[in-house]
């Protein structure tokens, strides 16, 4: 269990690629040594062949019956991309978008009629010592902070404009802020503040109706996010990819 109760697996790594082909059957211990956890994407299963397969639909179909979400949310990319080369990461970023681009529009053909939110890549911790606490001076703060303004300015290219086809931008990190946000010693995940901030911008963006008809607002919801999650907020039906823990309310996840 996380913080005030929140249940999730809290294990790390999660990306669009891994969201789209993961496939590792064997489970391993939680971190607290308590439980198990599955590594494998849970929208990839065996298909007829015994060969991993990307399944949306039958995810959908298995974890909500005939109810499809109202709205998909992505919040995805730190994990992709933070071993880019600083001075060039858009080669890096490119195969993030074909990674992504493939698992939205597995999205869209299992439920033509959902919203999908993309999140942008958070600001990180202000603190030096926190990368230093972090990665021991292989990762220093300057290289993540320009890959991360280089990659939101990718994201706003390739998703932004995009309403007509249902896709939206949701400023998720306009609203952390890179000191009182973050614990002193971690790089990039924020303190419990930072992530009730961040959440605030996307469950407001959906509360005034800013993403999709307003016949499809306010009922089921899902979100897919880098820090790998499914979860339930504020009484929608949601389901949430982060890339370090993977929320499991019921009734999506």
């Amino acid at each position: 269990m996380g913080p005030a109760g929140v249940a999730h697996e809290g294990y790390g790594g999660w990306t669009w690629a891994a969201f789209l082909t993961r496939h590792e059957p064997k489970e391993e211990r939680t971190p607290d040594g308590k439980g198990w956890k599955k590594r494998s994407s849970p929208f990839v299963y065996l298909d007829g062949q015994g060969n991993p397969a990307l399944d949306v639909a039958r995810y959908l179909k298995e974890q909500g019956g005939e109810e499809k979400p109202d709205v998909v949310t992505f919040l995805l990319g730190i994990n992709d991309c933070f071993g880019a080369k600083p001075e060039n990461p858009d080669a890096t970023i490119d195969t993030m978008f074909t990674n992504a681009e493939k698992l939205i529009a597995a999205f869209r053909v299992a439920s033509p009629r959902t919203v999908i939110a993309i999140g942008l890549t958070t600001a990180p911790n202000s603190r030096e010592g926190a990368f230093q606490a972090n990665y021991k001076g292989k990762y220093p703060r300057w290289g993540w902070k320009r890959i991360q303004h280089r990659l939101v300015q990718r994201q706003l290219a390739q998703f932004g404009g995009r309403e007509k086809d249902g896709i939206y931008v949701v400023p998720t990190e306009l609203n952390v802020d890179p000191v009182e946000g973050y614990p002193a010693d971690n790089a990039v995940h924020p303190n419990a503040a930072g992530y009730a901030r961040s959440a605030a911008v996307s469950t407001a963006g959906s509360s005034i109706g800013c993403l999709g008809p307003s016949d499809r607002r306010g009922s089921l919801r899902i979100c897919l996010s880098a820090t790998g999650g499914l979860c339930i907020i504020a009484g929608w039906r949601s389901l949430w990819l982060f890339g370090c823990s993977v929320f499991r309310p019921s009734p999506w996840c």
